[in-house]
């Protein structure tokens, strides 16, 4: 019994030899010309693991009889073998998209005051005399008679006295009798202090003369024109339009 268990486990680890060397002719023609039966097989073995059919249902002397059965079940999972060594780190992969803006921030606390700014330039002035003085003019001076910057800045009501119209000597006439010429804008902002464009002051001329107009002019730099008409008083208001290039207009 020993010796046949031996033998059939040999036979189970050469299976496929023995099959192949020692059923040549019956297994081959059967293969040949039929469907293999299901297992399990018998067969008989020699020593020298040769095997061979039955005859007659016996084996021949010198054989013992084997049977070859179906493929046993599936041994049990072994266990895990180490683990192996970690592999070379890999390449760095592309960067990803940028994220979305945080939020803003909080406001900051409000910084110190700034130094005082520099004291800016003097505003436009009222130039007021409180004087007023009185004075005439023979305006039968032909050509005409001038006020100074000094009688329009003062606020004078000037006087004019009557005109004579000797030989036609008036306004209207060749002799240019009856006219007055205001000073030049130089003069009258000279008498300014921090003269700035803008500074106005005023002026009134008293027409006592019987009958006829009088009319004053601009000088330098003053625009004016204007006729006074007998027995009126008027009075005008200046105002400077220049410093670098002196400049009064008035009205």
């Amino acid at each position: 019994m020993q010796s046949r268990t031996k033998k059939m486990r040999i036979l189970t680890v050469s299976l496929a030899a023995g099959l192949t060397l020692g059923l040549v002719g019956t297994a081959a023609a059967v293969a040949a010309t039929n469907k293999a039966p299901a297992p399990p097989y018998v067969a008989c073995s020699a020593t020298n693991h040769v095997l061979s059919v039955e005859v007659h249902g016996k084996c021949p002397a010198g054989t013992v009889l084997v049977t070859i059965g179906a493929k046993g079940a599936t041994g049990a999972k072994g266990k895990t073998g180490a683990t192996g060594k970690t592999g070379a780190t890999g390449a760095t992969g592309p960067a990803g998209a940028t994220g979305a803006a945080g939020a803003a921030g909080a406001a900051g606390a409000a910084g110190a005051a700034g130094a005082a700014g520099a004291t800016g330039p003097a505003g436009p002035a009222m130039w007021i005399s409180g004087t007023i003085n009185t004075y005439s003019l023979d305006l039968s001076t032909q050509g005409g008679v001038s006020l100074t910057a000094a009688d329009m800045m003062t606020n004078r009501i000037a006087v004019v006295g009557p005109v004579s119209d000797v030989n036609g000597c008036n306004i209207y006439s060749e002799f240019q009798c009856g006219i007055l010429n205001t000073g030049s804008a130089a003069n009258i902002e000279a008498l300014m202090s921090s003269v700035v464009v803008g500074d106005t002051f005023t002026f009134s001329i008293e027409n006592v003369n019987n009958g006829l107009a009088a009319e004053i002019q601009g000088g330098t730099g003053v625009i004016m024109y204007d006729t006074i008409p007998a027995l009126t008083t008027t009075t005008f208001v200046c105002r400077v339009t220049g410093v670098s290039t002196p400049a009064v207009t008035c009205y």
